[in-house]
Protein backbone atom coordinates (compact mmCIF):
# COMPACT_ATOMS: atom_id res chain seq x y z
CA UNK A 1 0.00 0.00 0.00
CA UNK A 2 1.56 3.38 -1.18
CA UNK A 3 2.44 5.38 2.06
CA UNK A 4 0.26 7.98 2.09
CA UNK A 5 -2.04 5.97 2.94
CA UNK A 6 -4.59 6.30 -0.02
CA UNK A 7 -4.94 2.35 -0.33
CA UNK A 8 -4.92 3.23 -3.87
CA UNK A 9 -2.82 0.82 -5.38
CA UNK A 10 -4.12 -1.34 -8.11
CA UNK A 11 -7.93 -0.50 -7.04
CA UNK A 12 -10.30 2.13 -8.17
CA UNK A 13 -10.94 5.16 -5.10
CA UNK A 14 -13.62 7.26 -7.03
CA UNK A 15 -13.29 9.41 -9.85
CA UNK A 16 -9.77 10.96 -10.98
CA UNK A 17 -9.64 15.17 -11.00
CA UNK A 18 -8.31 15.41 -14.49
CA UNK A 19 -8.34 19.45 -14.08
CA UNK A 20 -6.35 19.48 -11.22
CA UNK A 21 -2.75 20.95 -11.98
CA UNK A 22 0.05 19.88 -9.96
CA UNK A 23 1.81 22.65 -8.63
CA UNK A 24 6.07 22.78 -9.46
CA UNK A 25 6.34 22.19 -6.32
CA UNK A 26 4.11 19.22 -5.76
CA UNK A 27 5.99 17.30 -8.74
CA UNK A 28 9.06 18.09 -7.17
CA UNK A 29 8.03 16.80 -3.48
CA UNK A 30 6.92 13.78 -5.41
CA UNK A 31 10.26 12.91 -7.64
CA UNK A 32 12.38 13.36 -4.31
CA UNK A 33 9.78 10.74 -1.85
CA UNK A 34 10.08 8.45 -4.70
CA UNK A 35 13.78 9.03 -5.14
CA UNK A 36 13.91 8.86 -1.59
CA UNK A 37 12.43 5.95 -0.76
CA UNK A 38 13.97 3.80 -3.76
CA UNK A 39 17.31 5.31 -3.12
CA UNK A 40 17.78 3.46 -0.04
CA UNK A 41 16.91 0.22 -1.78
CA UNK A 42 20.00 -0.15 -4.30
CA UNK A 43 22.89 -1.40 -3.41
CA UNK A 44 26.18 -0.35 -2.94
CA UNK A 45 27.31 -1.53 -6.76
CA UNK A 46 23.43 -0.11 -8.10
CA UNK A 47 24.06 3.58 -6.29
CA UNK A 48 27.69 3.41 -8.12
CA UNK A 49 26.07 2.75 -11.41
CA UNK A 50 22.83 5.47 -11.04
CA UNK A 51 25.36 8.10 -10.19
CA UNK A 52 27.41 7.20 -13.18
CA UNK A 53 24.50 7.50 -15.28
CA UNK A 54 23.28 11.15 -13.55
CA UNK A 55 26.26 12.83 -13.46
CA UNK A 56 25.96 15.05 -15.73
CA UNK A 57 22.17 16.05 -14.59
CA UNK A 58 22.51 15.57 -10.84
CA UNK A 59 23.38 17.99 -7.94
CA UNK A 60 26.70 19.96 -8.58
CA UNK A 61 26.92 23.84 -7.91
CA UNK A 62 28.55 24.29 -11.27
CA UNK A 63 26.01 21.90 -13.22
CA UNK A 64 23.63 23.52 -15.58
CA UNK A 65 22.01 20.27 -17.00
CA UNK A 66 21.28 20.02 -21.02
CA UNK A 67 17.94 18.99 -22.17
CA UNK A 68 19.60 16.07 -23.99
CA UNK A 69 21.54 15.13 -20.78
CA UNK A 70 17.99 14.81 -18.92
CA UNK A 71 16.63 13.17 -21.40
CA UNK A 72 19.20 10.26 -21.95
CA UNK A 73 18.38 9.65 -18.40
CA UNK A 74 14.65 9.86 -18.73
CA UNK A 75 14.96 7.32 -21.71
CA UNK A 76 17.48 5.50 -19.65
CA UNK A 77 14.87 4.82 -16.97
CA UNK A 78 11.89 3.58 -19.37
CA UNK A 79 14.36 1.20 -21.17
CA UNK A 80 15.67 -0.27 -18.04
CA UNK A 81 12.14 -0.34 -16.23
CA UNK A 82 10.44 -2.21 -19.43
CA UNK A 83 11.87 -5.72 -19.15
CA UNK A 84 10.99 -5.48 -15.79
CA UNK A 85 14.66 -6.06 -14.95
CA UNK A 86 14.96 -4.04 -11.93
CA UNK A 87 12.28 -1.88 -9.96
CA UNK A 88 14.42 0.56 -7.67
CA UNK A 89 16.86 1.43 -10.66
CA UNK A 90 14.16 3.32 -13.05
CA UNK A 91 12.52 4.77 -10.33
CA UNK A 92 15.60 6.99 -9.11
CA UNK A 93 16.83 7.57 -12.56
CA UNK A 94 13.37 8.96 -13.54
CA UNK A 95 13.06 10.92 -10.45
CA UNK A 96 16.34 12.21 -10.57
CA UNK A 97 15.43 13.61 -14.10
CA UNK A 98 12.58 14.84 -12.88
CA UNK A 99 14.34 17.10 -10.10
CA UNK A 100 17.10 17.73 -12.40
CA UNK A 101 13.98 19.46 -15.39
CA UNK A 102 10.90 19.17 -14.00
CA UNK A 103 9.98 21.45 -17.24
CA UNK A 104 11.09 18.43 -19.97
CA UNK A 105 8.05 16.60 -20.76
CA UNK A 106 9.83 13.48 -21.57
CA UNK A 107 11.12 13.32 -18.17
CA UNK A 108 7.75 14.19 -16.29
CA UNK A 109 6.06 11.44 -18.52
CA UNK A 110 8.55 8.80 -18.29
CA UNK A 111 8.39 9.03 -14.43
CA UNK A 112 4.30 9.02 -14.52
CA UNK A 113 4.67 5.90 -16.54
CA UNK A 114 7.13 4.21 -14.12
CA UNK A 115 4.86 5.04 -11.31
CA UNK A 116 1.92 3.22 -13.57
CA UNK A 117 4.07 0.32 -13.66
CA UNK A 118 4.89 0.28 -9.89
CA UNK A 119 1.01 0.34 -9.37
CA UNK A 120 1.29 3.65 -7.73
CA UNK A 121 -1.84 5.22 -9.85
CA UNK A 122 -2.64 8.27 -8.12
CA UNK A 123 0.93 9.35 -8.02
CA UNK A 124 1.05 8.36 -12.00
CA UNK A 125 -1.69 10.27 -12.61
CA UNK A 126 -0.39 13.86 -10.27
CA UNK A 127 3.09 13.23 -12.59
CA UNK A 128 1.36 12.53 -16.14
CA UNK A 129 -1.06 15.58 -15.35
CA UNK A 130 1.92 17.58 -14.90
CA UNK A 131 3.48 16.01 -18.14
CA UNK A 132 0.23 16.95 -19.85
CA UNK A 133 0.25 20.64 -18.56
CA UNK A 134 3.75 21.10 -20.61
CA UNK A 135 2.75 19.46 -23.95
CA UNK A 136 -1.02 19.22 -23.85
CA UNK A 137 -1.34 17.66 -26.95
CA UNK A 138 1.51 14.63 -26.75
CA UNK A 139 0.21 11.30 -28.07
CA UNK A 140 1.77 9.75 -25.32
CA UNK A 141 1.55 11.65 -22.26
CA UNK A 142 -2.42 11.89 -23.21
CA UNK A 143 -1.87 7.46 -23.78
CA UNK A 144 -0.28 6.84 -20.16
CA UNK A 145 -2.39 9.07 -18.57
CA UNK A 146 -5.55 7.54 -20.03
CA UNK A 147 -3.69 4.21 -19.04
CA UNK A 148 -3.70 5.03 -15.00
CA UNK A 149 -7.07 6.25 -14.87
CA UNK A 150 -8.00 3.68 -16.46
CA UNK A 151 -6.67 1.16 -14.22
CA UNK A 152 -8.08 3.36 -11.48
CA UNK A 153 -11.62 2.47 -12.86
CA UNK A 154 -12.85 5.39 -14.82
CA UNK A 155 -13.08 3.81 -18.00
CA UNK A 156 -14.63 6.57 -19.78
CA UNK A 157 -12.51 9.59 -18.97
CA UNK A 158 -9.40 7.02 -20.61
CA UNK A 159 -11.76 6.91 -23.63
CA UNK A 160 -12.06 10.81 -23.43
CA UNK A 161 -7.84 10.71 -23.11
CA UNK A 162 -7.13 7.96 -25.70
CA UNK A 163 -9.44 9.85 -28.50
CA UNK A 164 -7.51 13.25 -27.81
CA UNK A 165 -4.62 11.33 -28.50
CA UNK A 166 -5.66 9.94 -31.73
CA UNK A 167 -7.12 13.55 -32.81
CA UNK A 168 -3.52 14.71 -32.84
CA UNK A 169 -2.10 10.97 -34.12
CA UNK A 170 -4.75 9.40 -36.08
CA UNK A 171 -2.95 6.06 -35.87
CA UNK A 172 -0.71 6.13 -32.21
CA UNK A 173 -1.11 2.46 -31.66
CA UNK A 174 -1.26 2.30 -27.51
CA UNK A 175 -3.87 4.67 -27.66
CA UNK A 176 -5.71 2.59 -30.25
CA UNK A 177 -4.92 -0.66 -27.96
CA UNK A 178 -6.78 1.49 -25.33
CA UNK A 179 -9.82 2.54 -26.94
CA UNK A 180 -10.02 -1.31 -28.00
CA UNK A 181 -9.53 -2.71 -24.44
CA UNK A 182 -12.23 -0.60 -23.42
CA UNK A 183 -14.42 -1.30 -26.02
CA UNK A 184 -13.97 -5.23 -25.76
CA UNK A 185 -14.84 -4.45 -21.53
CA UNK A 186 -17.75 -2.82 -22.44
CA UNK A 187 -18.86 -5.54 -25.09
CA UNK A 188 -18.92 -2.76 -27.50
CA UNK A 189 -17.56 -4.33 -30.90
Amino acid sequence: EPEDGTGDKGESAGPVDLDHIPTADELLELAWRYHDQFWRLLSVEEQWMVERMTQRIWHREDLTPTREDVAQAATAAAAIAAPGASREIPVVLAARAVIAMPELPLAVNNFGAILRLLGELRDSVTALLSARELEPQSPMILTNLANSVYELGDSYAAESLYNKALVTTGDFGPALTGLGNIYMERKDY
